[in-house]
This record gives structure tokens, sequence and C-alpha cells, in this order.
């Protein structure tokens, strides 16, 4: 789902708080998942 791939890439942002997305699980996403959008590349990240 397109939720959970949102998810899975921001909880590898360095930010921490989407960290607490995907921990929230499905409850996360559907509180989250509105905020996908703004997921960008963090330069110097790779």
């Amino acid at each position: 789902l397109p939720e959970e791939a949102g998810a899975a890439v921001a909880a590898e942002s360095s930010t921490g708080t989407w960290t607490t997305v995907w921990t929230d699980g499905i409850t996360g996403l559907d509180r989250y998942k509105g905020r996908c959008y703004h997921i960008e590349p963090v330069a110097g990240e790779d």
C-alpha cells in the first residue's frame, strides 16, 4: 500500500518524527498518511 511505502521511507528519515508513524502501525499511518507527500530526500543522507 502507498501508505506503507510512505511510512517505510519516512521511518528511514533522520527526523525521528516519522519513526513514530511507523511504530504506531495502522493508527499512525491513518493519522499521518496525508503528510506522506512531504517526504523528500535529505541532502547528504545517502
